[in-house]
């Protein structure tokens, strides 16, 4: 039985190592939110947004890469499709052993296409993120992220502003040393 307690709390303190956030490591994931918008007289909206990214440590606790998002949302018979690419610098701070927070800008290209019962019309703009986050390393090498992102957008003369609450799963690969 001592055998068996000694093996699971070797194995849980394995579990919760320090993160690799130095330089010349690599980091591959993404968010992803979804969810719906209840709106009076049930013109209810749904939404899907997925966001993968990769980038690169080029000193310890920064990173710079880029993300690309695709987005998805639908009202009654209208819907919008968008693609975006967006270049991201990441600063973490900390050096816990199972948390680090983190801040995260991006700034790049919007495309969108919106259908509806009787158009399709295509617009292209200009997309800024900005939010503070948290990485709960679950290894040593991936991380369970939760981010709070404010976003502007602006698509020709439409000007959009939102909040949104996403959840994101990151690999960080060591780098060549």
């Amino acid at each position: 039985m001592k055998k068996h307690i000694l093996l699971i709390a070797l194995l849980f303190a394995t579990f919760f190592t320090f993160g690799q956030t130095n330089q010349g490591d690599k980091l591959v994931g993404g968010t992803v939110s979804f969810g719906t918008q209840f709106v009076q007289d049930n013109n209810n909206q749904l939404f899907l947004n997925f966001n993968p990214n990769y980038g690169k440590f080029i000193v310890n606790n920064i990173a710079v890469g880029a993300s690309i998002g695709l987005n998805f949302q639908k009202q009654n018979d209208n819907s919008s499709t968008s693609i975006s690419l967006l270049p991201f610098g990441r600063y973490y701070v900390g050096n816990s052993d199972v948390l680090q927070f983190y801040g995260e800008v991006k700034g790049g290209y919007i495309y969108q296409r919106e259908n509806n019962t009787f158009t399709t019309s295509n617009s292209q703009g200009a997309q800024f993120s900005i939010g503070p986050g948290v990485a709960f390393f679950l290894s040593e090498n991936v991380s369970f992220d939760f981010l709070v992102n404010y976003q502007y957008v602006r698509l020709e003369e439409i000007r959009n502003r939102n909040l949104s609450f996403n959840l994101g799963f990151q690999v960080y690969l060591l780098g060549d040393q």
